[in-house]
């Protein structure tokens, strides 16, 4: 398996990224890369926390997939969630106190998840009937937005009701507002 799972640091100055299994890391100049992971299970989807110091990542160390953080420099990983299931970090808060993640926990809906990474309490956003993938903060942190839907990989240039739209979330109001859903395929969320 090659490089994959690209991950910029917010200053620039440094990549992360999956190769063999492992989160690596190298300067976005170039130059030798440094794993900072080093286990026989597959480490992967690496997050930089806004502040550099941090990768969080997901491994499936112990089964389904938990979620993990690792100093940036390398050195002993921190498990953060311990749920069966399958659990993938997608965005640090803009000030570094939390996590959000989607998963499916005690219900049939998958939903998006917002994890303090001090104490380690989680609690559920919302809940969603159809597919919710890759939740962003906003620049203020005020709004969650993600991806609604699926992408059919069997269908590239789908256009119709089920085509990837793109959702906000407000923190305060708990109010949903679909931004794209005109049938047309939304891939990526940038806050």
């Amino acid at each position: 398996i090659g490089a994959r799972s690209l991950a910029l640091s917010q200053d620039g100055s440094k990549l992360a990224f999956t190769y063999r299994g492992d989160v690596w890391v190298v300067s976005s100049k170039g130059g030798k890369a440094e794993p900072v992971t080093n286990h026989i299970e597959m480490d992967d989807n690496p997050l930089w926390s806004p502040d550099g110091h941090w990768i969080a990542f997901s491994s499936n160390r112990y089964g389904g997939n938990s979620i993990f953080a690792v100093p940036a420099e390398g050195g002993a990983t921190r498990r953060l969630t311990w749920y069966g299931g399958s659990e993938t970090a997608s965005d640090w808060s803009p000030d570094g106190k939390k996590l959000l993640f989607r998963a499916t926990r005690d219900d049939a809906y998958n939903g998006i998840f917002e994890l303090d990474v001090r104490t380690l309490a989680f609690r559920s956003i919302f809940t969603d009937m159809m597919t919710v993938n890759n939740p962003r903060y906003s620049v203020d942190g005020k709004a969650i937005l993600y991806s609604r839907f699926g992408f059919p990989t069997s269908r590239a240039r789908y256009q119709g009701s089920a085509a990837m739209q793109l959702w906000r979330y407000d923190l305060d109001s708990a109010k949903r507002t679909a931004l794209r859903n005109n049938g047309f395929q939304h891939l990526w969320v940038n806050p």
